[in-house]
């Protein structure tokens, strides 16, 4: 079930359905379903590929070596213990997991470091650039 704790009448349910499941000495899962904006990704998609052709590079690569390692480490990496051997490895969790507020965090530093680098990148409310992207990643789709 889902519940959306802003709403009162859904709270109080939340919580009678948790206290039932604990008095019954139920395995329970508790999860917090992330609520971003489809605006956000489509930002993020937009300045990741806008990087990615001026530092002419493949956009996974561009996302995940300066955007995630190198801007948010904190926020992406994680590590991941191999069960059968034992082997620890870092891995990086998708921008999909994330909250809006560290989406948006992660948008800042990304801009941020960027812009300290020598590529700009604009700022969501900046139309006519963010247009010009769109054409610029449709002419270089086969290079991202």
């Amino acid at each position: 079930m889902i519940f959306d704790t802003n709403i009162d009448f859904d709270r109080q349910r939340a919580i009678t359905r948790f206290n039932q499941l604990v008095e019954n000495k139920r395995k329970i899962e508790l999860t917090d379903i992330i609520v971003r904006t489809n605006r956000q990704n489509n930002y993020l998609h937009l300045i990741i590929s806008w990087f990615a052709i001026e530092y002419s590079d493949k956009l996974d690569y561009c996302k995940r070596e300066f955007y995630k390692k190198t801007c948010n480490k904190e926020l992406f990496e994680y590590e991941k213990t191999n069960k059968f051997t034992g082997e620890i490895t870092k891995e990086y969790k998708s921008s999909s997991e994330l909250t809006k507020e560290q989406m948006t965090l992660s948008i800042t530093r990304f801009r941020n470091w960027s812009s300290e680098n020598g590529i700009y990148l604009p700022s969501s409310d900046e139309q006519g650039f963010l247009q010009n992207i769109e054409f610029e990643i449709r002419k270089h789709k086969e290079f991202l």
